[in-house]
């Protein structure tokens, strides 16, 4: 069947308002098109069918952090707070800090000497994946 771009445009703006969508591929589930049809005619490209989608996700976004705001739930609140901290904020709220610089110094590969042959053939087994239990 053939499709009007403008129309399929209309009802794809339509869906997105009226359902409050805000993914490109949701639009597919509420207009008679198909999904190739849709991408076939570059209705995921257009900036009004992007405009529409990036709107609603806005509003929601908002209303969400609104809702978080007024809330009484600790867990609603860290949430917020977590989106809004700064890097440094941000690491003292997740309660652990860690030190990935070696403190300045430049790090260098530790070399292990074994000298028991046993013990050696051993670290060579666990090394391969293999154990007694395996012999």
């Amino acid at each position: 069947m053939a499709y009007n771009k403008t129309d399929m445009v209309k009802q794809s703006l339509k869906a997105i308002e009226e359902n409050d969508l805000v993914f490109i591929d949701e639009i597919i589930s509420f207009v008679p098109f198909s999904r190739a049809t849709f991408y076939n005619n570059g209705l995921d490209k257009l900036d009004n069918i992007k405009k529409a989608l990036n709107d609603n996700r806005v509003k929601i976004k908002a209303g969400l952090r609104k809702d978080w705001r007024i809330s009484k739930h600790p867990v609603l609140q860290i949430a917020l707070y977590r989106l809004l901290a700064t890097d440094d904020e941000y690491e003292r709220l997740i309660l652990q800090k860690f030190d990935h610089t070696s403190r300045g110094e430049s790090m260098k590969p530790v070399n292990i000497n074994v000298t028991s042959p046993k013990i050696a053939d051993e670290i060579k087994q666990i090394i391969d994946g293999k154990t007694d239990k395996d012999h």
